[in-house]
């Protein structure tokens, strides 16, 4: 959830300057600017939240926050300012990008708040260059929904929550049950009543949800000798959830406190670590020397 007196701790605390990390600056700005919008929130049915918790349909796919294109655009607007303003540098990141008023139409905003992974294909059909979207254009749309979306997904993952058997007989949904987004990071934190369980967190929405300890969550591989975490030596907190199935690599949380937690911080904190892993990925896979 984006709350602003957190997310200032939290950044004070691992000395995350918002006015020159272009990362921080998006995420301090968009806990600020939640309090700003006040968007019309679904009411979802017990059968519609079970559909979702299910796997069946994700509860944005169903019903979902409606935005007004205006006010949209002044969020939008708002969050690149702040990422520029910390580096300048990344003014030129928009160069060739579409304008947020031309671009995110009331029907664009309605297709993307039933299903945010259809920026791509928007961009695609507009002629955008999609590698250069994702350096700030793609991030900043990103968070500028998750402020309209983060009270719905919010409310949502607690119903969802509340829900759930204490015995589950069904395989949790790899993908966000109330936006349809891939899971961003997982984490595990200990519990008075239930040991240690493993939530994953969608950065897209803000929804979070259970899941299975020893399972991919990323294609849902649960077979123990295909499982293993790995991470930079003196961190054992942040590590890579990795799959021999699927290759991918989850970035997971150990000894979560939920008030010392912001899943949108420590996915980015992992950057270095999954960097490494890629580099050792990279390494491994390069041909012999030539004799």
């Amino acid at each position: 959830m984006l709350n602003l007196k957190r997310i200032e701790r939290l950044l004070a605390e691992n000395n995350i300057n918002p006015k020159t990390v272009p990362y921080g600056a998006l995420l301090h700005a968009a806990a600020a600017l939640k309090s700003t919008v006040h968007p019309s929130e679904p009411e979802w049915s017990r059968e519609e939240l079970l559909d979702a918790l299910h796997s069946k349909k994700p509860l944005f796919a169903m019903q979902s926050v409606k935005i007004d294109p205006q006010e949209f655009v002044r969020v939008f607007e708002a969050l690149r300012t702040a990422a520029v303003d910390a580096m300048p540098s990344m003014a030129e990141k928009l160069e060739g990008m579409p304008g947020a008023q031309d671009f995110f139409t009331q029907e664009r905003l309605d297709a993307l708040c039933a299903n945010p992974e259809a920026i791509w294909e928007m961009l695609e059909k507009d002629g955008v260059d999609v590698e250069a979207a994702t350096e700030l254009f793609v991030p900043v749309a990103i968070f500028a929904l998750r402020v309209f979306f983060d009270d719905a997904a919010s409310r949502a993952s607690d119903a969802l929550d509340r829900l759930e058997p204490d015995t589950v007989h069904f395989e949790r949904s790899l993908k966000c049950p109330v936006c349809g987004a891939t899971a961003a990071v997982g984490a595990v934190q200990s519990t008075q009543n239930r040991g240690n369980i493993k939530r994953l967190y969608c950065t897209c929405c803000g929804a979070h949800w259970r899941f299975e300890r020893i399972r991919c969550a990323l294609c849902g591989d649960e077979a123990v000798s295909d499982l293993q975490y790995v991470h930079l030596q003196g961190d054992d907190k942040h590590r890579l959830h990795v799959c021999a199935n699927c290759g991918g690599a989850m970035p997971t949380i150990f000894g979560v406190d939920e008030d010392n937690f912001d899943p949108n911080l420590e996915h980015w904190r992992c950057g270095e670590l999954m960097a490494a892993y890629a580099d050792m990925q990279s390494e491994q896979q390069k041909p012999a020397g030539n004799a």
